[in-house]
């Protein structure tokens, strides 16, 4: 792989001045001379339309227009990326193979679906596994950021009114503090209103277990009987105190494999076509310099090169590109190259 060309302006001469008797060190910059010739007119009846579409057709090489295809009217979200349920989910076939079992049985038994704790790095198909369990019990689905809670009433006022057997996305729990998911556990297990604090729940939080006495009344319920999905990106030890009250936990990975299938299932959504070579090879790139999937599929469809170049991924995604993985690539090749 070049890499020239991967950060523009790394290898410009500098040059040197005196200013004030100081000397600075700038980058020489090129400057474009300014024109003044005005734009041309924009035609706005119908018979300039036609004369401007028919002129850019005669004066556009054919060879230009041979290989080129239309762009999307839109850019592309996570639900592009959704599976309809978890036997589409080829990217995880043995933990759908799992997770469906486990849902067969609660519709059998008519419960809800276990608490679920999913560890996993960025793009990892955590939210569409939740999203997929939603669908599979046709059950209605909710997210909440935890990123955006700030205290008990915030999450008191995220989690009031969701209906009973909900999927719950809660995303960011590797961002707060102990408090939090202490609050989060009560919510999910005992439905207690988190914002009715007693001397129970605070010895619940010092011991790590429920904490029982006869003589004190239960707090009345708050919330209806849903089921949380946290997701994760950094390992949560399974024996850890804070998470003993999550039944299932599933572990993520994000290969050169699983991201080309998650890339052909929104480049089919999109209705844009893509050879499988090009496919796996934009899958590794993204892979292995970090680079968003969405964003991926994005910068090819505006793009709009049907035949993807493998040679042209480095312009492509010059500006999305993680700049430490770039750095061990460089290390990789000289090594190699010794």
């Amino acid at each position: 792989m070049d890499e020239s060309d991967l950060f523009p302006g790394f290898d410009r001469p500098e040059d040197r001045r005196q200013e004030d008797g100081k000397k600075k060190r700038t980058r020489a910059r090129t400057r474009t001379p300014r024109t003044t010739n005005a734009p041309a007119p924009v035609p706005t009846t119908p018979e300039c339309v036609a004369a401007a579409n028919a002129t850019a057709a005669s004066t556009t090489p054919a060879s230009a227009t041979a290989g080129a295809t239309i762009a999307p009217a839109r850019l592309l979200t996570h639900t592009d990326l959704s599976a309809p349920t978890l036997d589409h989910l080829t990217e995880c076939p043995a933990l759908a193979e799992t997770a469906s079992a486990v849902v067969e049985r609660c519709l059998a038994d008519q419960r809800r679906f276990p608490h679920t704790l999913l560890v996993g790095p960025a793009d990892s198909s955590k939210r569409l596994i939740a999203e997929a369990i939603a669908a599979d019990l046709a059950a209605p689905f909710h997210t909440v950021e935890m990123l955006h809670i700030n205290g008990p009433d915030a999450l008191d006022a995220a989690l009031r009114g969701i209906p009973a057997g909900a999927v719950v996305l809660v995303s960011g729990v590797d961002t707060v503090t102990p408090n939090a998911l202490a609050d989060l556990a009560r919510a999910a297990t005992s439905r207690e209103s988190v914002r009715d604090t007693t001397f129970r729940d605070l010895m619940r939080e010092v011991e790590g277990e429920p904490w029982k006495k006869a003589s004190r009344p239960r707090a009345p319920r708050g919330y209806q009987d849903f089921t949380v999905v946290m997701t994760s990106r950094t390992h949560v030890p399974s024996d850890s105190p804070l998470h003993r009250w999550v039944q299932l936990q599933f572990f993520t990975q994000r290969s050169a494999r699983t991201e080309a299938m998650r890339m052909h299932r929104a480049f089919r959504r999109a209705g844009f076509p893509i050879e499988l070579d090009p496919l796996c090879e934009l899958a590794r790139f993204a892979v292995t310099f970090k680079v968003r999937t969405l964003q991926a599929v994005n910068a090819v469809l505006l793009s709009g090169r049907g035949r993807l170049d493998p040679a042209a991924l480095e312009s492509l995604f010059e500006h999305a590109m993680d700049p430490e993985q770039v750095r061990k690539m460089r290390r990789f090749l000289r090594k190699a190259a010794a």
